[in-house]
């Protein structure tokens, strides 16, 4: 504030020249920033996609080498996946609850979101997704020794704000005991886990690419 001759107040306004340097500025600045929290974001939802591969390695691992009753569980509200463990007696008489199997962190997903479960081709879960997001609501599958792991298969997609559109498709066959994981421009670009040659000639499927 600069006082005039007059007593009066007079307030110096910004000039125009200052307030285009300071948008120049702001807009240099937001290209440095806004670039790298879109890298990071990404490198998260990858991170994650990653913690679910190990999560199904160790469930393969387990029930090949151990022969627990286990479960693959999905808590939609929480957006927990967790590994379950249901311990028997001695006549072999399964407990009532499941607990977390010991040593084993479920993964929390704030990057990605359970876009699709599938075990051999079918959908886990009731789809709950809005807005135009793919989800999928809460589910559970168990593995137990009397009967064959099945083909799992899940699909997580990149939240929007964590840098382009893109999913991680995860599998785990019966065979293997080691889940694999590849990227997807986008959910609909995934597709069910298949083990083995596919004979389109036995299938009906003389004509279908391939």
């Amino acid at each position: 504030m600069v006082r005039g001759g007059g007593g009066r107040a007079a307030w110096r306004g910004f000039t125009i020249i200052e307030i285009m340097v300071v948008i120049v500025m702001i807009a240099v600045l937001s290209a440095f920033v806004v670039p790298r929290m879109i890298t990071n974001g990404a490198r998260e939802a990858e991170l994650e996609a990653k913690q679910v591969r190990l999560l199904l390695t160790t469930l393969a691992q387990r029930d090949a080498i151990l022969g627990q009753h286990m479960a693959l569980e999905f808590d939609a509200d929480k957006g927990t996946l967790s590994l379950l463990v249901q311990t028997r007696d001695e006549e072999g008489v399964p407990a009532e609850e499941w607990t977390p199997a010991p040593m084993v962190k479920p993964v929390v997903l704030t990057h990605t979101t359970m876009a699709r479960a599938t075990r051999d081709g079918l959908s886990l879960g009731s789809s709950a997704g809005s807005g135009g997001v793919e989800a999928t609501g809460s589910w559970r599958f168990e593995v137990d020794q009397s009967q064959q792991r099945g083909a799992i298969g899940l699909v997580l997609a990149r939240r929007s704000g964590d840098g382009p559109g893109g999913a991680y498709q995860i599998d785990l066959l019966p065979s293997n005991t080691a889940a694999s994981m590849s990227a997807c421009d986008s959910v609909s670009a995934a597709r069910p886990p298949r083990e083995g040659a596919v004979d389109l000639d036995a299938g009906g499927m003389r004509e279908a690419a391939w």
